[in-house]
């Protein structure tokens, strides 16, 4: 039991790192320097929408998943490092 919920919140931690506004990850990417930050604030106030679009498109067709493309492979390596 406790090794899922270390793994589930490790898991929750890397998604929260995705650079899309409502999520933490873009606090991050808009301090980058130059045109990214700048790139990255314009967009926040449309962070919400665009999270649901990701969602929904996950859901709708999962060859277009991003969650799939960048947290599954991570979660392989997490998981080899736990067990």
């Amino acid at each position: 039991l406790l090794f899922y919920i270390v793994f589930i919140n490790i898991l929750l931690g890397l998604f929260n790192l995705l650079p899309i506004a409502p999520l933490d990850g873009a606090k991050i990417a808009a301090g980058f320097p130059g045109e990214l930050g700048d790139f990255f604030r314009r967009i926040e106030p449309y962070g919400p929408g665009i999270l649901m679009v990701v969602f929904l498109l996950s859901f709708l067709t999962p060859s277009l998943s991003v969650f799939g493309r960048v947290i599954n492979p991570l979660e392989g390596r997490i998981l080899n490092v736990l067990t």
